[in-house]
């Protein structure tokens, strides 16, 4: 629009940073795929979490960001991408965000990272066909890391799903075994809950 006197155009920033990356959506998947993988994932977060580009991101999910997931989403440092993904995109919306995110923590199920992905994996209402899986993936995890303070962001997730069937028992058992070594803790809260 024309800001007067000097007859310069300029646009409301959304518009303009989300038409800019509407319009180079192709060759940023390239250079994504060609850039560090750690920092590409950072950058794939930081638009996915970006109220400006969030929606551009998402609607250009197969050009944008599916490249990058088949060139690097079993790479750990996709860790922050999936993440990011998984909180913000909606359900239903990309079915290989929820791929890459059971491949990404079957390949890294013996990590401490993983809860940066199950986490945010076992919140999702869309997980369908991999819910049983999952729910698995998290079990052992929890087997693994019952006493780790960063089992919290798991075992609140696990535990408030609807869906656990057989899994339920094994999930309360490891739930007040955590909660016996971390009682006091104000983290306990997210378990207790």
């Amino acid at each position: 629009r024309d800001i007067g006197v000097t007859g310069v155009q300029t646009c409301a920033l959304p518009i303009c940073a989300g038409g800019w990356l509407r319009n180079r959506v192709e060759g940023m998947a390239e250079m994504l795929c060609q850039a560090e993988i750690g920092e590409a994932s950072y950058a794939l977060g930081g638009v996915l979490n970006s109220t400006v580009w969030a929606s551009i991101c998402i609607d250009h999910w197969s050009q944008l960001v599916t490249p990058w997931l088949i060139h690097a989403g079993r790479h750990a440092g996709a860790r922050h991408v999936l993440f990011c993904g998984l909180r913000e995109v909606p359900a239903h919306v990309s079915s290989d965000l929820i791929e890459a995110a059971v491949t990404w923590s079957r390949h890294f199920l013996s990590s401490p990272i993983a809860t940066y992905v199950l986490g945010p994996l076992l919140a999702r209402v869309d997980l369908d066909d991999h819910a049983a899986e999952v729910i698995g993936l998290a079990t052992i995890w929890l087997e693994i890391y019952t006493e780790a303070p960063e089992a919290r962001f798991i075992f609140g997730r696990l535990l408030a799903r609807q869906d656990l069937g057989e899994q339920a028992a094994p999930a309360l058992a490891l739930a007040i075994d955590w909660l016996e070594a971390h009682q006091a803790a104000p983290e306990a809260r997210f378990v207790f809950n």
